[in-house]
């Protein structure tokens, strides 16, 4: 199985605008090194809890097509402390990316990505 940043993106930023909903004005932006921790523990908890072997898509090469291919979706951004990352589009929805990204993922690996702990450890701790 691979993992696309694509679908990590999309995920960290489902599990952003999901537990940020009061915080009107809030970037959703997700920094690449954040991302690549994210989906190595995803790779680690998928192996542990069902036995399926994956490989994560990043490199520079994933990461300058993920502007390219979902531009309508995602911009890159470099945050206040230079870092940089991705940014989710204004006007975009949790829906819009629920519809265009995770409907299309194995179940078990959706299961993976959407796991509370995760989400909170990775994502919302460094955003």
């Amino acid at each position: 199985m691979y993992i696309g940043i694509e679908d990590l993106a999309a995920n960290a930023l489902i599990g952003i605008l999901a537990c940020t909903r009061e915080e009107v004005g809030r970037p959703k932006f997700v920094r690449f090194a954040t991302l690549l921790d994210y989906g190595m523990a995803v790779i680690k908890k998928l192996k542990k809890d069902s036995g399926e072997e994956a490989t994560l898509i990043y490199n520079r090469e994933s990461n300058s097509m993920l502007f390219t291919d979902y531009s309508d979706f995602f911009e890159r951004h470099t945050d206040d402390e230079g870092y940089d990352g991705i940014q989710l589009r204004v006007g975009k929805t949790e829906h819009d990316l629920f519809v265009r990204f995770i409907g299309s993922i194995p179940v078990e690996l959706q299961n993976v990505m959407a796991d509370r702990t995760l989400i909170s450890r990775y994502i919302l701790k460094a955003a």
